[in-house]
């Protein structure tokens, strides 16, 4: 590709717009450089465009975990696992690199003097705007992807996700949905993390319900989600996005992961919505 097909930030902003992102609304993005290059400024154009469209008055959350291979564990015996810590490297949580399968706009989040970090060491956010402070002041220790936390919280404030480009297990609204459904085989786990923190070790111990290894079965999920009320697709870049009301996105998944047999409850999605600063 030349330079004309370079896409510019105010194109990515009408094409955020058409999708129908409005100046106000709370937005949760999740983003692949890989579908939507090449871009003017490349990731930093993107956060331009989702800061723009979203206007001054509006809120951007952003999941951007660290990489921490060689620092998490899960394990119950505690002699093995202490052990295993001792001789652990470590990672900031506030400030270390982010997992590489999430490509370069991560690093484009982190580095923006805007964001307001949440360092989390199983899941950190990061959050810009009018309710950004508030989704992240009362980050649960435990299950951080789950009632309470930052993605919860956005539901209940009318929030929306936009995916472009990224595999559905990396989208926490489908871990959320996990919280509500409760599959059969999603058990609850608990990990053991060791963090560097103004240049002392640190150790964690945090309970949630196992993410790993369920790719099938969120994209089946997904899958099935194309083409709800709620989903709304158009080109984004280079590529194609999807734009999704949160709450029913939540409600939705947790009915295809817990199946017809298990789901019963009406859900109640997001606590009270955060108040702006």
């Amino acid at each position: 590709m030349g330079a004309a097909d370079l896409t510019k930030i105010e194109t990515l902003t009408a094409q955020l717009r058409a999708l129908g992102i409005r100046p106000g609304d709370a937005l949760m993005a999740h983003v692949a450089m890989r579908e939507l290059v090449p871009v003017e400024r490349g990731a930093a154009g993107v956060l331009a465009a989702l800061r723009e469209a979203v206007g001054a008055r509006g809120t951007l959350l952003f999941a951007v975990p660290c990489e921490s291979s060689g620092s998490v564990f899960q394990a119950d015996d505690g002699i093995r696992v202490a052990s295993k810590l001792a001789n652990a490297p470590g990672f900031d949580p506030k400030r270390g690199r982010p997992r590489g399968v999430l490509g370069d706009f991560p690093h484009a989040v982190l580095a923006d003097r805007d964001a307001t970090i949440a360092a989390h060491p199983a899941m950190r956010y990061a959050a810009f705007g009018r309710l950004g402070r508030k989704l992240l002041a009362k980050m649960p220790a435990d299950d951080p992807m789950g009632i309470g936390s930052p993605v919860d919280l956005l539901g209940a404030s009318d929030g929306r996700i936009l995916v472009a480009g990224v595999d559905p297990w990396l989208v926490t609204a489908a871990h959320l949905a996990e919280y509500h459904a409760r599959p059969r085989g999603r058990m609850r786990v608990t990990r053991h993390y060791k963090t560097i923190e103004d240049g002392a070790p640190k150790f964690h111990t945090i309970h949630m319900i196992d993410d790993w290894n369920s790719e099938f079965r969120h994209e089946r999920a997904f899958a099935a989600a194309h083409g709800q009320r709620f989903a709304r697709k158009g080109p984004l870049g280079q590529g194609q996005a999807t734009l999704y009301e949160a709450a029913p996105l939540v409600r939705f998944l947790a009915q295809r992961l817990a199946g017809p047999e298990l789901f019963r409850t009406v859900l109640r999605v997001g606590g009270p919505p955060p108040e702006a600063c």
